[in-house]
């Protein structure tokens, strides 16, 4: 018969794993909570954007486009959108009046004979 050792209760680690001082202080020294680190993070960008020339690029930018497309002389998508139900309700009609021509021409034509 074999004699077993006691069992021990496991030893629990003392060893804690910590964020980066980083990740876990504002400019107040306070601790900061997750959602408030993104929020800052995401303040602080919005503001280098604001700052920077890529806005200002961007403005320029549209604006020659929509100067060249006015020499284009070219329609919004809206305009087009509507034009192309004109359009569609134009050649629903077209085809109930050559319907109809067709009609009484055949009439006539029995009329006749």
């Amino acid at each position: 018969m074999r004699h077993h050792a006691p069992v021990r209760p496991a030893r629990r680690s003392t060893l804690t794993v910590q964020a980066p001082r980083w990740c876990e202080e504002s400019k107040r020294g306070r601790l900061m909570k997750p959602n408030e680190i993104l929020q800052d993070m995401q303040a602080k960008v919005s503001e280098l954007l604001k700052q920077s020339p890529a806005k200002d690029i961007e403005r320029n930018v549209k604006s020659l486009l929509n100067q060249g497309f006015n020499r284009l002389d070219l329609v919004t998508r809206e305009e087009f959108d509507v034009q192309a139900q004109v359009l569609a309700r134009t050649r629903e009609k077209l085809e109930a009046l050559e319907k109809r021509v067709a009609e009484l021409e055949g009439l006539r034509n029995e009329a006749q004979d």
